[in-house]
């Protein structure tokens, strides 16, 4: 496991930066997009992130006497480079839909090594939001693909009285 030898802090502060990244990418992806239905689901997106965060950083907090986490300076070269704006939409989502992987994996395996039945129950419960990220991404990713304008498209997409029902 590529924590093992991390302290609790130390994984904490890993997975605040995670959050952190990962709310400035949706927040970021949000501005980008004129279809106000995607725009919407960005930002809640970003929200949940910026809640986890706030999450682990109360409990990074509680378990290192009231210190603030320390946190790496920069975050990967890939979100370094997304937030220049050097992506397309379909490239975005699959960068979103690979970190979200990637931090479901990183609390799955912070759940398993966890002594504390506390830290064990919020990482599997973090590790759950994540997974659920992933496949939102992954059903607008399909609707891309299906309609390579749908983050473009501009207006109420469904003017002639029906109502969208689902993600």
């Amino acid at each position: 496991m590529p924590h093992a030898n991390l302290t609790a802090p130390e994984v904490l502060a890993l997975g605040i930066k995670s959050e952190a990244n990962a709310s400035a990418i949706y927040h970021f992806m949000a501005e980008k997009v004129e279809n106000p239905l995607v725009k919407e689901k960005l930002l809640n997106l970003a929200e949940e992130e910026k809640r986890h965060q706030e999450i682990l950083t109360q409990l990074y907090r509680k378990i290192t006497g009231g210190q603030e986490p320390v946190l790496q300076k920069t975050g990967i070269s890939e979100v370094r480079d997304f937030l220049k704006g050097e992506y397309t939409h379909e490239a975005a989502i699959e960068l979103a839909i690979r970190s979200e992987e990637e931090a479901e994996k990183y609390y799955t395996e912070a759940a398993q090594t966890a002594q504390d039945p506390n830290g064990r129950f919020m990482f599997e419960y973090l590790a759950n939001f994540e997974r659920g990220h992933k496949i939102l991404l992954q059903n607008e990713l399909k609707a891309l693909r299906n309609n390579p304008h749908w983050f473009d498209e501009k207006g109420n997409l469904w003017d002639d009285g029906t109502i969208h029902v689902g993600p």
